[in-house]
């Protein structure tokens, strides 16, 4: 198969909790490149361009980081932020029980045929941890 490259983001989202209290609830992430916003509030690009309508849940978005597959695997890098986050385990659960998600986003950028293998394991890691996640393929970077 063919080496291709990912994007791994985390999304936090609440149905009331404001955006500050969840950055506020995740120190180690708070220092990456990320942004948040808060239910009721103008909707904006990640750039401040005003959008239509407002934000109908609070969320946060951190930017985890980008491999090439060949370097490290999808499922091992997010391994490597499951173990980070397992400190955050309770407070996950918390944004769960009142209607909230945590989530990785995965961008795969990728030419011809390429794959990588979700074990048992990983997933029982993310399952343990209420982290869902999601994969946007593109056929070209």
């Amino acid at each position: 198969m063919h080496p291709f490259k990912y994007e791994v983001a985390l999304f936090v989202t609440h149905p009331e909790m404001k955006a500050d209290e969840i950055c506020a609830a995740l120190p180690d992430l708070s220092q990456r490149d990320g942004h948040g916003a808060t239910k009721g509030e103008a909707r904006t690009t990640p750039s401040g361009k005003k959008l239509a309508g407002v934000y109908p849940r609070s969320c946060c978005v951190f930017d985890l980081g980008s491999a090439v597959s060949s370097e490290l695997g999808v499922v091992d890098f997010m391994r490597s932020w499951n173990q980070k986050l397992a400190g955050q385990r309770d407070f996950f659960r918390r944004i769960r029980a009142e209607g909230g998600t945590i989530e990785y986003s995965i961008g795969w950028y990728s030419e011809g045929n390429t794959g990588e293998e979700f074990d048992l394991a990983f997933l029982q890691e993310c399952a343990d941890l209420g982290i869902e996640f999601s994969i946007d393929f593109y056929d070209r970077e």
